[in-house]
């Protein structure tokens, strides 16, 4: 269900997104998010469920944006030589590639 034809859809404050954001970054589930938000647990599970939804987007961009930034960091400590970052690097590299050719080849 698109969210343009959902007549339940909930519209976000900036606030609300910027939270939403946030503890989507921290890896809080929907249900939490609902409670902290005194929103209606079912109403953003089916928003959550709706890939175009305000709020899909705005988790899944805090999602990102926490693996952005570690991913950040972790390279700025193997560009400088810690040897654990470096393997880090290399093995959340090569995590990502499997993922990506999972998602290219199977749409998983």
């Amino acid at each position: 269900m698109s969210s343009e034809n959902n007549p339940f859809t909930v519209v976000f404050t900036a606030e609300q997104g910027e939270d939403i954001t946030k503890l989507a970054s921290m890896g809080w589930l929907v249900k939490q998010i609902a409670i902290y938000l005194d929103i209606p647990y079912l109403e953003l599970q089916n928003q959550f469920d709706d890939k175009d939804s305000e709020f899909r987007k705005l988790y899944d961009r805090g999602v990102v944006m926490s693996r952005a930034i570690v991913d950040i960091s972790l390279s700025n400590s193997a560009q400088s030589g810690n040897l654990t970052a470096i393997q880090m690097v290399a093995k959340r590299n090569k995590e990502q590639y499997i993922k990506n050719l999972k998602h290219e080849l199977f749409g998983i």
